[in-house]
């Protein structure tokens, strides 16, 4: 780690920071001097493991749990940070919920809701949320999206696909 002054180090929060492709974002951060929010949705275990591993090398992590779909949450996520921190540099939209939602007469839309709240709805509350922090340091966001989002192919995860997709279009 370098040795300047911490309050102007950047800070950066990964959804999903813990899980395969989120660790490895998360790692990269840390190797970049960045202080780490490591967000998990229930995922506690692998979350406490990557703490540890970043924390023996240095890193300056705070682990914060959430729950996505619940825009109230997702929204105290940024109140925490800016409150910990006193700025946000970095939102890496990670977490996602992968889950078969087969169409049938019987439609449940439980599982869209959930699918479409995780993936979709709590990166935009997010950036919606952290804009005005993003703005002052002119900060990034990175959503990470998914090959299905353009080529909706994948059979029994119409709410994935089409919520993976979503995030594709701007004005």
């Amino acid at each position: 780690m370098s040795s300047f002054d911490s309050t102007f180090r950047p800070v950066a929060l990964v959804t999903g920071g813990a899980s395969t492709l989120g660790a490895e974002i998360s790692r990269r951060l840390v190797q970049k001097n960045y202080r780490l929010i490591l967000h998990y949705g229930g995922s506690l275990k692998k979350t406490q493991q990557l703490e540890a591993e970043l924390k023996s090398a240095g890193a300056d992590i705070v682990v914060l749990q959430a729950n996505l779909q619940n825009q109230v949450e997702t929204k105290r996520i940024v109140k925490k940070i800016i409150k910990t921190f006193g700025r946000l540099d970095l939102i890496v939209n990670n977490a996602s919920l992968f889950k078969p939602t087969p169409y049938s007469h019987r439609f449940i839309l439980k599982g869209w809701t959930e699918i479409f709240n995780i993936n979709l709805f709590s990166p935009f509350v997010l950036c919606q949320e952290a804009y005005p922090w993003l703005r002052k340091v002119g900060g990034s966001v990175v959503n990470i999206g998914d090959i299905y989002g353009e080529h909706p192919f994948l059979k029994n995860h119409s709410a994935y696909c089409l919520s993976k997709g979503g995030g594709n279009y701007s004005d």
